[in-house]
Protein backbone atom coordinates (compact mmCIF):
# COMPACT_ATOMS: atom_id res chain seq x y z
CA UNK A 1 0.00 0.00 0.00
CA UNK A 2 2.57 1.97 0.23
CA UNK A 3 3.19 4.84 -2.63
CA UNK A 4 6.50 6.28 -3.18
CA UNK A 5 7.09 9.98 -3.59
CA UNK A 6 8.79 9.87 -7.02
CA UNK A 7 6.36 7.56 -8.32
CA UNK A 8 4.55 8.43 -10.91
CA UNK A 9 1.05 7.66 -11.15
CA UNK A 10 -2.56 8.01 -12.62
CA UNK A 11 -3.48 10.80 -10.10
CA UNK A 12 -0.30 12.79 -11.59
CA UNK A 13 -1.63 11.99 -15.44
CA UNK A 14 -4.99 13.57 -14.67
CA UNK A 15 -3.65 16.44 -12.54
CA UNK A 16 -1.65 17.59 -15.53
CA UNK A 17 -4.63 16.95 -17.79
CA UNK A 18 -2.75 14.47 -20.23
CA UNK A 19 -6.13 12.06 -20.26
CA UNK A 20 -8.91 12.49 -22.29
CA UNK A 21 -12.31 10.67 -22.42
CA UNK A 22 -12.96 8.96 -25.96
CA UNK A 23 -16.21 10.28 -27.11
CA UNK A 24 -19.37 7.96 -27.18
CA UNK A 25 -18.84 5.31 -29.65
CA UNK A 26 -15.20 6.03 -30.60
CA UNK A 27 -13.68 3.70 -32.77
CA UNK A 28 -10.15 4.38 -34.56
CA UNK A 29 -11.33 3.77 -38.23
CA UNK A 30 -14.17 5.65 -39.55
CA UNK A 31 -16.21 3.83 -42.01
CA UNK A 32 -18.33 4.91 -44.75
CA UNK A 33 -19.93 2.90 -47.81
CA UNK A 34 -19.26 4.26 -51.48
CA UNK A 35 -20.82 2.31 -54.07
CA UNK A 36 -21.26 -1.24 -51.87
CA UNK A 37 -17.55 -0.70 -50.53
CA UNK A 38 -16.70 -0.15 -47.35
CA UNK A 39 -14.10 2.40 -47.23
CA UNK A 40 -11.60 3.21 -44.01
CA UNK A 41 -10.16 6.22 -42.81
CA UNK A 42 -8.59 7.85 -39.67
CA UNK A 43 -10.98 9.20 -36.86
CA UNK A 44 -9.84 12.41 -36.53
CA UNK A 45 -9.13 12.23 -32.76
CA UNK A 46 -6.35 8.82 -34.46
CA UNK A 47 -5.72 11.18 -36.94
CA UNK A 48 -4.23 13.88 -34.05
CA UNK A 49 -2.65 11.72 -31.99
CA UNK A 50 -0.73 10.39 -35.06
CA UNK A 51 0.39 13.63 -36.03
CA UNK A 52 1.73 14.44 -32.67
CA UNK A 53 3.41 10.50 -33.33
CA UNK A 54 5.31 12.26 -35.82
CA UNK A 55 6.46 15.33 -33.53
CA UNK A 56 9.25 13.79 -32.67
CA UNK A 57 12.20 11.87 -33.84
CA UNK A 58 11.52 8.56 -32.59
CA UNK A 59 8.39 7.16 -30.30
CA UNK A 60 5.68 5.09 -30.07
CA UNK A 61 2.43 5.01 -29.90
CA UNK A 62 -0.32 2.19 -28.82
CA UNK A 63 -4.00 1.82 -29.93
CA UNK A 64 -5.69 -1.79 -27.99
CA UNK A 65 -8.85 -3.01 -30.23
CA UNK A 66 -11.17 -5.68 -28.95
CA UNK A 67 -10.96 -7.41 -32.46
CA UNK A 68 -8.41 -9.07 -34.69
CA UNK A 69 -10.19 -7.73 -37.95
CA UNK A 70 -10.27 -3.91 -36.52
CA UNK A 71 -6.69 -4.48 -35.98
CA UNK A 72 -5.74 -5.46 -39.55
CA UNK A 73 -8.04 -2.77 -40.97
CA UNK A 74 -6.21 -0.16 -38.90
CA UNK A 75 -2.87 -1.25 -39.58
CA UNK A 76 -3.29 -1.05 -43.76
CA UNK A 77 -4.88 2.66 -43.37
CA UNK A 78 -1.97 3.99 -41.14
CA UNK A 79 0.36 1.76 -43.36
CA UNK A 80 -1.03 3.65 -46.57
CA UNK A 81 -1.60 6.61 -45.30
CA UNK A 82 1.95 7.04 -43.66
CA UNK A 83 4.28 5.20 -45.46
CA UNK A 84 7.78 5.46 -44.64
CA UNK A 85 7.24 7.68 -42.01
CA UNK A 86 6.36 5.54 -39.23
CA UNK A 87 6.07 1.76 -38.67
CA UNK A 88 2.94 0.02 -37.47
CA UNK A 89 2.87 -3.25 -35.61
CA UNK A 90 0.07 -5.85 -34.78
CA UNK A 91 0.43 -7.75 -31.76
CA UNK A 92 -1.93 -10.67 -30.26
CA UNK A 93 -3.06 -14.17 -30.30
CA UNK A 94 -4.42 -13.90 -33.68
CA UNK A 95 -2.12 -15.81 -36.86
CA UNK A 96 -2.71 -12.84 -38.67
CA UNK A 97 -1.14 -10.21 -36.46
CA UNK A 98 2.53 -9.44 -36.84
CA UNK A 99 3.39 -11.03 -33.67
CA UNK A 100 2.73 -12.56 -30.43
CA UNK A 101 2.28 -9.73 -27.33
CA UNK A 102 5.83 -11.34 -25.59
CA UNK A 103 8.12 -11.59 -29.13
CA UNK A 104 5.64 -7.89 -30.72
CA UNK A 105 6.78 -5.77 -27.42
CA UNK A 106 10.51 -6.89 -27.40
CA UNK A 107 10.82 -6.02 -31.58
CA UNK A 108 8.66 -2.94 -30.74
CA UNK A 109 11.33 -2.25 -27.97
CA UNK A 110 14.40 -2.74 -30.22
CA UNK A 111 12.81 -0.43 -33.43
CA UNK A 112 12.51 2.63 -30.89
CA UNK A 113 15.09 2.61 -28.48
CA UNK A 114 18.06 1.15 -30.67
CA UNK A 115 16.53 1.99 -34.13
CA UNK A 116 14.94 5.40 -33.28
CA UNK A 117 11.64 4.66 -35.56
CA UNK A 118 8.34 5.91 -34.86
CA UNK A 119 6.13 2.74 -34.36
CA UNK A 120 2.40 2.30 -33.74
CA UNK A 121 1.36 -0.37 -31.72
CA UNK A 122 -1.62 -2.21 -31.96
CA UNK A 123 -2.86 -4.73 -29.65
CA UNK A 124 -5.79 -6.84 -29.94
CA UNK A 125 -6.90 -7.37 -26.50
CA UNK A 126 -5.58 -8.06 -23.26
CA UNK A 127 -1.69 -6.59 -23.15
CA UNK A 128 -0.99 -9.81 -20.74
CA UNK A 129 -0.14 -9.05 -17.13
CA UNK A 130 3.39 -8.36 -15.75
CA UNK A 131 4.39 -6.60 -19.38
CA UNK A 132 6.36 -3.87 -18.42
CA UNK A 133 7.40 -1.22 -21.28
CA UNK A 134 10.47 -0.49 -19.32
CA UNK A 135 12.76 2.08 -20.47
CA UNK A 136 9.89 2.63 -23.81
CA UNK A 137 7.57 4.81 -20.77
CA UNK A 138 10.47 7.57 -21.74
CA UNK A 139 9.36 6.92 -25.53
CA UNK A 140 4.86 6.69 -25.43
CA UNK A 141 3.92 9.34 -27.46
CA UNK A 142 0.46 8.33 -27.23
CA UNK A 143 -2.16 6.15 -25.80
CA UNK A 144 -5.71 4.54 -26.67
CA UNK A 145 -7.08 2.33 -24.24
CA UNK A 146 -10.44 0.79 -25.62
CA UNK A 147 -11.33 -0.75 -22.24
CA UNK A 148 -12.95 0.94 -19.93
CA UNK A 149 -16.01 -1.04 -18.62
CA UNK A 150 -13.39 -2.95 -15.94
CA UNK A 151 -11.75 -1.69 -13.37
CA UNK A 152 -8.31 -3.42 -13.92
CA UNK A 153 -8.28 -3.35 -17.77
CA UNK A 154 -9.31 -0.31 -18.15
CA UNK A 155 -6.30 1.13 -15.23
CA UNK A 156 -3.84 -1.35 -15.82
CA UNK A 157 -3.63 -1.44 -19.45
CA UNK A 158 -2.26 1.16 -21.06
CA UNK A 159 -2.29 3.69 -18.32
CA UNK A 160 -1.06 1.22 -15.96
CA UNK A 161 1.93 0.56 -17.84
CA UNK A 162 3.04 4.12 -18.17
CA UNK A 163 2.91 4.64 -14.59
CA UNK A 164 6.13 4.40 -12.40
CA UNK A 165 9.66 5.75 -12.59
CA UNK A 166 10.32 8.13 -15.66
CA UNK A 167 10.57 11.98 -17.23
CA UNK A 168 7.62 11.50 -20.02
CA UNK A 169 5.36 13.77 -19.88
CA UNK A 170 4.78 14.89 -23.16
CA UNK A 171 2.05 12.15 -24.11
CA UNK A 172 -1.49 11.83 -24.97
CA UNK A 173 -3.46 9.13 -23.47
CA UNK A 174 -7.59 8.59 -24.30
CA UNK A 175 -8.99 6.54 -22.07
CA UNK A 176 -12.24 6.48 -19.02
CA UNK A 177 -11.45 9.51 -17.41
CA UNK A 178 -13.96 8.57 -14.60
CA UNK A 179 -13.13 5.54 -14.05
CA UNK A 180 -9.57 6.52 -13.78
CA UNK A 181 -10.26 9.80 -11.60
CA UNK A 182 -11.83 7.29 -9.22
CA UNK A 183 -9.11 4.23 -9.69
CA UNK A 184 -7.08 7.35 -8.41
CA UNK A 185 -8.63 7.81 -4.78
CA UNK A 186 -7.80 3.73 -5.14
CA UNK A 187 -3.48 4.99 -6.16
CA UNK A 188 -3.98 7.33 -3.22
CA UNK A 189 -5.46 5.38 -0.16
CA UNK A 190 -5.62 1.64 -1.15
CA UNK A 191 -7.79 0.50 2.26
CA UNK A 192 -10.61 2.80 0.54
CA UNK A 193 -11.40 -0.43 -1.34
CA UNK A 194 -13.13 -1.99 1.28
CA UNK A 195 -15.39 1.30 1.47
CA UNK A 196 -19.00 0.53 0.29
CA UNK A 197 -19.53 3.28 -1.06
CA UNK A 198 -16.82 3.59 -2.86
CA UNK A 199 -17.39 0.21 -5.05
CA UNK A 200 -20.95 1.58 -5.60
CA UNK A 201 -19.95 4.54 -7.33
CA UNK A 202 -17.99 2.00 -9.33
CA UNK A 203 -21.41 0.53 -10.98
CA UNK A 204 -22.57 3.94 -11.11
CA UNK A 205 -19.88 4.49 -13.49
CA UNK A 206 -20.95 1.21 -15.81
CA UNK A 207 -18.31 -0.77 -14.17
CA UNK A 208 -19.55 -4.33 -13.27
CA UNK A 209 -16.05 -5.90 -13.34
CA UNK A 210 -13.27 -5.47 -11.20
CA UNK A 211 -10.96 -7.99 -13.08
CA UNK A 212 -11.56 -10.98 -15.39
CA UNK A 213 -12.45 -12.99 -12.61
CA UNK A 214 -14.17 -10.57 -9.99
CA UNK A 215 -17.31 -8.94 -10.57
CA UNK A 216 -20.06 -6.66 -9.53
CA UNK A 217 -23.83 -7.73 -8.92
CA UNK A 218 -26.99 -5.62 -8.10
CA UNK A 219 -28.76 -7.80 -5.67
CA UNK A 220 -31.07 -5.34 -4.36
CA UNK A 221 -32.21 -1.83 -5.62
CA UNK A 222 -32.58 1.10 -3.88
CA UNK A 223 -36.65 1.30 -2.72
CA UNK A 224 -38.69 0.27 -0.20
CA UNK A 225 -39.29 -3.96 0.14
CA UNK A 226 -41.60 -6.22 2.31
CA UNK A 227 -38.90 -8.44 4.18
CA UNK A 228 -40.05 -11.80 5.07
CA UNK A 229 -40.71 -12.69 8.18
CA UNK A 230 -41.01 -16.15 8.89
CA UNK A 231 -40.81 -19.19 5.95
CA UNK A 232 -42.12 -23.06 6.66
CA UNK A 233 -41.97 -25.64 4.76
CA UNK A 234 -44.97 -28.82 4.39
CA UNK A 235 -45.25 -31.69 2.26
CA UNK A 236 -47.75 -32.77 0.59
CA UNK A 237 -48.38 -35.69 2.71
CA UNK A 238 -48.40 -33.46 5.85
CA UNK A 239 -51.44 -31.26 3.81
CA UNK A 240 -53.46 -34.31 3.39
CA UNK A 241 -53.42 -35.43 7.11
CA UNK A 242 -54.27 -32.01 7.78
CA UNK A 243 -51.06 -32.69 9.88
CA UNK A 244 -50.28 -28.74 10.21
CA UNK A 245 -53.81 -27.48 9.60
CA UNK A 246 -53.45 -25.13 12.61
CA UNK A 247 -49.97 -23.42 11.55
CA UNK A 248 -52.09 -22.42 8.25
CA UNK A 249 -55.15 -20.26 10.14
CA UNK A 250 -54.31 -17.84 8.02
CA UNK A 251 -56.14 -19.92 5.32
CA UNK A 252 -60.07 -20.02 5.67
CA UNK A 253 -61.29 -24.22 5.04
CA UNK A 254 -62.28 -23.53 1.68
CA UNK A 255 -58.75 -22.04 0.86
CA UNK A 256 -57.17 -24.90 2.66
CA UNK A 257 -59.46 -27.64 0.33
CA UNK A 258 -58.24 -25.68 -2.62
CA UNK A 259 -54.97 -26.06 -1.64
CA UNK A 260 -55.51 -29.73 -1.42
CA UNK A 261 -56.57 -29.47 -4.85
CA UNK A 262 -53.30 -27.98 -6.61
CA UNK A 263 -51.50 -31.56 -6.33
CA UNK A 264 -54.65 -33.33 -8.14
CA UNK A 265 -53.50 -34.54 -11.75
CA UNK A 266 -56.40 -32.38 -13.35
CA UNK A 267 -54.65 -29.38 -11.88
CA UNK A 268 -50.73 -30.29 -12.52
CA UNK A 269 -52.05 -31.87 -16.14
CA UNK A 270 -53.59 -28.76 -17.03
CA UNK A 271 -56.94 -30.03 -17.38
CA UNK A 272 -58.44 -27.73 -14.69
CA UNK A 273 -58.07 -24.65 -13.51
CA UNK A 274 -58.75 -22.37 -10.62
CA UNK A 275 -58.45 -19.42 -8.66
CA UNK A 276 -57.23 -19.49 -5.11
CA UNK A 277 -58.83 -16.43 -4.25
CA UNK A 278 -58.23 -16.07 -0.14
CA UNK A 279 -57.85 -12.08 0.91
CA UNK A 280 -54.20 -10.88 1.85
CA UNK A 281 -52.39 -14.65 -0.15
CA UNK A 282 -50.58 -14.95 -3.25
CA UNK A 283 -49.67 -17.93 -4.93
CA UNK A 284 -47.11 -18.93 -7.47
CA UNK A 285 -47.69 -22.84 -8.67
CA UNK A 286 -45.52 -24.39 -10.32
CA UNK A 287 -47.87 -26.19 -12.95
CA UNK A 288 -48.90 -22.71 -14.23
CA UNK A 289 -44.84 -21.75 -15.67
CA UNK A 290 -43.71 -23.42 -18.96
CA UNK A 291 -40.26 -25.71 -18.71
CA UNK A 292 -37.08 -23.33 -18.12
CA UNK A 293 -38.83 -20.35 -16.57
CA UNK A 294 -40.20 -22.32 -13.65
CA UNK A 295 -40.71 -19.06 -11.35
CA UNK A 296 -41.17 -21.66 -8.20
CA UNK A 297 -38.25 -23.49 -8.64
CA UNK A 298 -36.14 -20.41 -9.52
CA UNK A 299 -37.50 -18.70 -5.77
CA UNK A 300 -37.58 -22.11 -3.92
CA UNK A 301 -33.99 -21.37 -2.31
CA UNK A 302 -33.90 -17.46 -2.32
CA UNK A 303 -37.11 -17.87 -0.09
CA UNK A 304 -35.29 -16.96 3.12
CA UNK A 305 -36.15 -14.71 6.29
CA UNK A 306 -34.78 -11.36 5.10
CA UNK A 307 -35.55 -11.68 1.27
CA UNK A 308 -37.27 -9.11 -0.77
CA UNK A 309 -41.11 -11.05 -0.10
CA UNK A 310 -42.07 -8.91 -3.64
CA UNK A 311 -39.35 -9.92 -5.38
CA UNK A 312 -40.30 -13.22 -4.97
CA UNK A 313 -43.79 -13.19 -4.85
CA UNK A 314 -45.94 -10.18 -6.82
CA UNK A 315 -45.08 -6.63 -5.71
CA UNK A 316 -48.44 -4.84 -6.98
CA UNK A 317 -50.14 -5.63 -3.78
CA UNK A 318 -49.16 -5.67 0.15
CA UNK A 319 -50.04 -9.40 0.55
CA UNK A 320 -49.74 -10.83 4.34
CA UNK A 321 -49.14 -14.03 2.97
CA UNK A 322 -46.86 -15.93 -0.22
CA UNK A 323 -47.32 -19.79 -0.86
CA UNK A 324 -44.86 -21.03 -3.17
CA UNK A 325 -46.84 -24.20 -4.57
CA UNK A 326 -44.17 -27.33 -5.65
CA UNK A 327 -47.03 -29.53 -7.06
CA UNK A 328 -45.43 -31.70 -9.79
CA UNK A 329 -45.37 -35.30 -8.14
CA UNK A 330 -41.70 -36.55 -6.52
CA UNK A 331 -41.22 -38.66 -9.08
CA UNK A 332 -42.48 -36.48 -12.22
CA UNK A 333 -40.07 -35.67 -14.41
CA UNK A 334 -41.40 -31.94 -14.57
CA UNK A 335 -40.29 -32.02 -10.84
CA UNK A 336 -36.95 -30.21 -10.77
CA UNK A 337 -37.20 -29.78 -7.01
CA UNK A 338 -37.08 -33.12 -5.51
CA UNK A 339 -40.05 -32.07 -3.16
CA UNK A 340 -43.88 -32.24 -3.50
CA UNK A 341 -45.20 -29.12 -1.00
CA UNK A 342 -45.19 -25.81 -0.11
CA UNK A 343 -43.68 -22.84 1.43
CA UNK A 344 -45.14 -20.43 3.07
CA UNK A 345 -44.06 -16.91 3.41
CA UNK A 346 -45.09 -14.06 6.03
CA UNK A 347 -44.63 -10.68 4.56
CA UNK A 348 -43.65 -7.82 7.21
CA UNK A 349 -43.91 -4.05 6.74
CA UNK A 350 -42.25 -1.94 4.43
CA UNK A 351 -39.01 -0.88 4.81
CA UNK A 352 -36.59 1.77 2.71
CA UNK A 353 -33.49 -0.15 1.35
CA UNK A 354 -29.95 1.14 0.31
CA UNK A 355 -28.62 -0.37 -2.91
CA UNK A 356 -27.38 -3.77 -1.96
CA UNK A 357 -24.39 -4.61 -4.72
CA UNK A 358 -22.26 -8.64 -4.27
CA UNK A 359 -18.64 -8.99 -5.04
CA UNK A 360 -18.11 -12.31 -6.48
CA UNK A 361 -15.75 -14.27 -8.39
CA UNK A 362 -15.40 -17.16 -10.55
CA UNK A 363 -11.73 -17.50 -10.40
CA UNK A 364 -9.34 -19.83 -8.88
CA UNK A 365 -9.39 -18.37 -5.47
CA UNK A 366 -13.11 -17.18 -5.33
CA UNK A 367 -14.66 -15.20 -2.64
CA UNK A 368 -18.00 -13.69 -2.03
CA UNK A 369 -18.28 -10.23 -0.02
CA UNK A 370 -21.82 -8.77 0.67
CA UNK A 371 -22.24 -5.13 0.91
CA UNK A 372 -25.02 -4.59 2.44
CA UNK A 373 -26.92 -1.28 3.45
CA UNK A 374 -30.33 -1.33 5.24
CA UNK A 375 -31.86 2.01 6.38
CA UNK A 376 -35.42 1.88 8.56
Amino acid sequence: GERPEKYYGISEMLEQNLIESYPEGFNPLVERIEEDDTIYSLHPIMNRYTQHLLDFEDGLGIVRVSKSSKALNLRTVIRNRFGKDLKCVCIGSDSECDYSIKEGLDIISKLVLRQKKRVILIVVQALSAGKDLGNLKNKVRFGIESRGSQLANGSQGIAGRLCGYHDNRDFKLMANVELLQHYAQFEQNWEIYSEDEWKDRLYDLGVRNLSTHTFQRIVQKEGVIRPIRSVETFSVEQLVAGEMRDQLTFLSDEAYEKLLDFFTPEIYEGSKSMRFGENGVTIRLSSNYSPGDNRVEKNWENSVVGADFGSIMFKKENYEYGILISNFPIDDSRNNLGFCGIKVLESSAPILVERLTNTDGDGMYKTGIENINLSA
